[in-house]
């Protein structure tokens, strides 16, 4: 691996002998360092799109990486005023933004993320001493660490369920979950995971959770725009990207919208949505707007390399997305918002309707059957579903063993915990047994994301959002450009997670819970939209257009040399075709393909 080809990332570093090596391999990163007591470096920064800062208080340090409200008074007395390490991560959740706070104290380095985990923190051990970094693959290159097989074939299962999803492909790398921190004794003989986030009790009332979603929208934006940067927003024309462009009108510079619409029949709905809520923001100082068929195809261009430190669901659309960055880049936009993380926090869940149904029997049995979802399952199946009181343990058994049974898209389910398992269908059977072994064998170590099934989906569903801004992010940093999503601050989830099931989402309307935040700020007439443009044609086209080039990066990647994947079988069943949208288990199979090609087609043996 070569480091030149990552953007930015943090190392943080033991007080011991044992590091030198690691300083060694790092001798050439200068942008930031910060040193303990003894002289030795504690903090290696390479700096990229995200600011970062630091503060000394005595003998604490404390740096933040990543958008947020905080400035060098607050951190300060961020240090001078909390007694202890858990005080001090707690104490740094007021700052509003996106960040990773990294922290020097006598006898621990401090480390954690956003519990939405758009930014991540992981640990290696290295020398018999404990490493930290918010990039993977970083930590890898520095041990000497190659790709974990079994780890790595995981990613040819789609719906990998938590905690699954989120185990770096390393060998030897670990992860830190989104609530917990990481701190490690500062000679890094040893480390611990205290909890510092817990997610809010779902009580409060839509009125309630709308005021509060508002505010900390506006505020989650605000740290984005009030220093003046030049901000472009996405502008879709949807209940999430608009909210957000909203709010960047308002910075000191105001923000250019930028809108793209889809060149086939009804297409240009968006746009017409689109120019209806920019009425309302006197601050847009420019309206891009451009037709997707003026970027790259859908599957073209891929020949350009990123390296992500994870399988992403943001790398097919890289070049498609570099494209729009490129372009903005040049008008001196420096950061892009996006308002991905909306559907994942304000679409309803059919397991949400269990919690309802608890309190509530009559009324959830009335949002039951209005579910477009579930409106061909029969009645007693639905009833089952709603008294059933599965476990996530043996949910998951279940899960596994019917994709073992069947590829076929299941049926969505009131009694799910969890997006359901489906196995990529042209896996070798030497592939398909071993991870059907792997998924069987890690049931004992699944541990829910809150008590019950709907608790636990929503923390899931928040996550995968955030897996995907972070691709997003990794993206922008080719081209210099910070690709953001406001919606997945931890300030913002928590306002939203606050309000009660019933209040928050409505099988018969259209993100309501935004829709009330939003009143009075965004024009009634746009408010009232209930629907949403897909890109079917678009995706048929640059398929066939650009199979050959799939083609080779599976080939690249080394899928079927690995006996990964039916070389046979795979052509044989997606063949070609611009009239029809391909298998949604291509884009699964390409983006671990990219993400194998990136490290050089190297799966490990190990």
């Amino acid at each position: 691996m070569d480091l030149d080809r990552v953007g930015q990332f943090v190392v943080l570093l033991p007080d011991s002998a044992a590091a030198a090596g690691v300083e060694e391999r790092l001798r050439g990163i200068r942008d930031v360092r910060l040193h303990h007591p003894s002289g030795r470096p504690w903090l290696i920064a390479r700096t990229g799109t995200d600011p970062m800062m630091h503060e000394v208080a005595g003998l604490r340090t404390v740096a933040l990486l990543g958008p947020s409200s905080a400035n060098h008074v607050g951190l300060r007395q961020l240090l001078t005023r909390s007694e202890d390490l858990d005080g001090l991560v707690r104490a740094a959740s007021h700052f509003d933004g996106s960040f990773v706070l990294f922290a020097n104290t006598p006898g621990a380095l401090v480390a954690r993320g956003p519990a939405s985990q758009t930014r991540r923190v992981f640990t290696a051990q290295i020398n018999g001493v404990h490493f930290v970094s918010d990039r993977a693959d970083v930590l890898a290159y520095l041990g000497g660490m190659r790709l974990e097989t079994s780890r790595t074939r995981l990613h040819l299962a789609m719906g990998l369920p938590a905690p699954i999803n989120d185990l770096p492909v390393w060998a030897g790398v670990e992860s830190v979950p989104g609530h917990r921190y990481v701190a490690v004794t500062s000679d890094g003989s040893s480390l611990r995971n205290p909890v510092w986030w817990t997610r809010p009790t779902p009580t409060g009332s839509r009125s309630e959770g709308a005021e509060k979603l508002r505010t900390a929208l506006a505020a989650a934006v605000a740290v984005r725009t009030s220093g003046g940067q030049h901000v472009v927003a996405d502008l879709s024309g949807g209940l999430d990207s608009t909210p957000v462009c909203y709010f960047a009108a308002q910075g000191p510079v105001g923000c250019v919208a930028n809108t793209l619409y889809l060149d086939q029949i009804g297409g240009r709905e968006d746009l017409l949505w689109a120019k209806k809520a920019i009425a309302s923001m006197p601050g847009v100082t420019q309206h891009l707007v451009s037709s997707t068929t003026e970027l790259p195809e859908f599957f073209g261009g891929l020949e350009v390399s990123i390296t992500p430190d994870e399988p992403t669901q943001a790398a097919a659309t890289t070049p498609r997305f570099l494209e729009i960055l490129k372009r903005e880049q040049q008008i001196g936009a420096s950061v892009h918002l996006t308002g991905v993380g909306g559907d994942h926090l304000l679409r309803g869940l059919p397991t949400w309707e269990k919690a309802i149904f608890r309190a509530n029997p009559r009324l959830a049995w009335r949002r039951v059957r209005d579910w477009p979802l579930l409106e061909n399952q029969r009645a007693l199946s639905l009833l089952g579903d709603l008294l059933d009181r599965r476990s996530y343990r043996e949910w998951y058994a279940a899960a596994v063993k019917r994709a073992e049974r069947s590829t076929e898209p299941p049926i969505p389910r009131i009694n799910d915990w969890s997006v359901p398992i489906q196995l990529i269908p042209w896996l070798t059977k030497d592939a398909r047994e071993s991870i059907i072994d792997d998924l069987h064998g890690l049931t004992d170590t699944l541990t829910p994301l809150g008590g019950t099934a709907s608790e636990h989906s929503d923390l899931y569903m928040i996550r995968e959002a955030g897996k995907f801004a972070r691709g997003m992010h990794q993206i922008g940093e080719l081209a210099g450009v910070r690709v953001d999503a406001p919606l997945l601050d931890d300030h913002v989830v928590e306002a939203v997670l606050g309000v009660a099931y019933a209040e928050r989402d409505s099988p018969l309307e259209w993100k309501p819970l935004m829709k009330a935040a939003m009143s009075g700020l965004l024009p009634e007439d746009y408010l009232a939209r209930t629907s949403k443009v897909g890109g079917g044609p678009q995706v048929a086209r640059g398929f066939k257009n650009n199979y050959p080039t799939l083609a080779r990066i599976w080939e690249d990647a080394g899928l079927f040399d690995h006996g990964l994947i039916d070389r046979d079988r795979l052509f044989r069943d997606v063949p070609p075709d611009s009239m029809r949208e391909p298998s949604r288990f291509v884009l699964a199979l390409t983006n671990t393909a990219l993400f194998l090609r990136a490290q050089s087609g190297s799966v490990a043996t190990r």
